[in-house]
């Protein structure tokens, strides 16, 4: 999977990042999560630690022409990959306690995902599933 959203910082945004590889991976333990997200204030040794991949920035990935939406791309283990395009960041989920797991419960903002294919995406995150193996 990939996490593509400029706001990956600061401890809220970092535990919300924590909780969602954790829900992830209690369905396959083995599912590798990126991020590319803005290095502006972002701490990248802190994702690695979370996610075990090295994240990318978004001047890396995209140069001048940075997305304002977020994406989660999925490249399942079979079946063609394809994106959600969202309104908001998944990383907004707050939990009203300090141990929190893939169980507990959050409070969200509005956030609205739609689906799409890897052809509907810009040329950087389509690329994503072809350097992902397919």
């Amino acid at each position: 999977m990939l996490l593509c959203d400029r706001y990956v910082r600061g401890d809220d945004n970092l535990d919300a990042l924590k909780l969602l590889v954790a829900a992830l991976r209690t369905t396959d333990s083995n599912v590798a999560v990126d991020v590319w997200t803005e290095d502006k204030e972002a701490d990248f040794k802190k994702i690695q630690a979370i996610t075990g991949a090295s994240p990318r920035s978004y001047r890396e990935v995209f140069g001048q022409s940075l997305p304002h939406d977020r994406y989660l791309l999925v490249l399942p283990g079979q079946g063609q990959g394809f994106g959600w395009h969202m309104s908001n960041s998944p990383l907004h989920a707050r939990a009203d306690v300090t141990d929190a797991g893939p169980e507990t419960p959050l409070r969200w903002r509005d956030l609205a995902a739609t689906r799409v294919s890897a052809a509907e995406l810009e040329p950087a995150l389509h690329q994503w599933f072809a350097r992902r193996g397919r």
